[in-house]
């Protein structure tokens, strides 16, 4: 049976100075996600690649149409190509970075694709890069050894001798690991290659990336929930009287309750660090940290799908130890397994 795990988005939005060239930008953004490269010969016969690149320069008047377009980078695996540009409706100074990991296995394949976007919006004009990398592994079959006593009747008693049988068994937690980690980088390095190659670009030293406090939220998770969507943003220099609007549009409409609104309105202009975990879909779950300057606010949300059953209608807050305001309905895992996976403030 094939599973989907979709992992690793890691979305951020600045409000601020475009860069000047982002192509360069989105280059060397790819070549971060590039991860150590692991022996997986036990597992994995071999690995085949491929890769695209698009490049856009439009008006901002066109971004709804973008944004509507149903185009994939790949039919069947989810990836349209311009979902991620929706913040770009905020403001007229925006640059937003994403680069997002989707892994496929079964027993006889293995899949990762990565797609990302770098895309600004500076005075009514859109640069936007985009590409995606894939990465298919053809893996060994795995197998464990039973022991069996054969015995075969004789004239004068019976011989009998040990017989090894080979069963087939599925990949253990640990392989299925090393297996999308080593096809995430080449996925990685795929797209990296392509944007290189269409743009002239020169090697990078390499790197081995894939180490934030993000990344290392999503792996955790994975300890609860073995299927995940894992999406990250950050959005600076939101006015205090803003926090209800983007919240509530930054969750897409899911966080809709107004008393959950208010608090984290109230809590986050309150304090100059604040943080929140909600609950407010059977599979959907919303992490988010607000920093308060006084005149203006930043936001970190990251927004996780599970396959599983979260415990709807949870609330915590949190300004140094997280403080559940609403239990929520029950769920296994349980919201305080889940309240220890991330931590009070970051």
């Amino acid at each position: 049976m094939q599973k989907a795990h979709i992992v690793s988005l890691l979305v951020m939005v600045m409000l601020g100075m475009a860069c000047a060239d982002i192509t360069h930008d989105f280059y060397h953004g790819v070549h971060a996600m590039i991860g150590p490269d692991l022996d997986t010969s036990p597992w994995i016969a071999g690995i085949d690649m491929q890769a695209g690149y698009v490049p856009l320069n439009e008006p901002a008047h066109n971004l709804e149409g973008i944004i509507a377009n149903p185009d994939e980078w790949v039919p069947g695996w989810g990836s349209h190509r311009w979902t991620n540009l929706r913040p770009l409706r905020f403001g007229n100074h925006i640059t937003i970075r994403s680069l997002t990991f989707v892994n496929r296995v079964n027993q006889g394949q293995a899949q990762v694709m990565c797609f990302g976007t770098y895309a600004t919006k500076v005075d009514g004009q859109l640069q936007i890069r985009s590409g995606y990398g894939l990465a298919t592994g053809r893996l060994h079959p795995q197998h464990n050894v039973q022991v069996h006593r054969v015995c075969h009747k004789k004239l004068f008693g019976k011989k009998c001798h040990d017989q090894h049988i080979a069963v087939p068994r599925g990949f253990h937690h640990h392989e299925l690991e090393a297996i999308t980690t080593q096809l995430k980088r080449h996925a990685a390095y795929a797209l990296f290659k392509e944007v290189g190659a269409r743009n002239g670009l020169g090697a990078l030293p390499s790197t081995n990336g894939l180490a934030n406090i993000y990344l290392d939220e999503s792996n955790r998770l994975r300890t609860l929930y073995t299927e995940i969507r894992y999406e990250w943003s950050e959005v600076y220099n939101i006015a205090p009287h803003e926090i209800v609007h983007y919240v509530h549009h930054g969750s897409a409409h899911l966080i809709g309750d107004h008393n959950v609104l208010n608090r984290i309105s109230d809590v986050a202009r309150g304090n100059g660090h604040s943080c929140f975990l909600v609950f407010p879909h059977g599979q959907i779950f919303f992490a988010m940290c607000l920093y308060n300057h006084g005149h203006a606010l930043d936001i970190k949300l990251s927004t996780i799908t599970v396959a599983g059953q979260l415990p709807v209608g949870a609330f915590a807050t949190s300004v140094g130890g997280w403080n559940l305001e609403l239990g929520g309905q029950g769920a296994s895992p349980s919201i305080h397994q889940i309240l220890g996976i991330f931590p009070p403030l970051k």
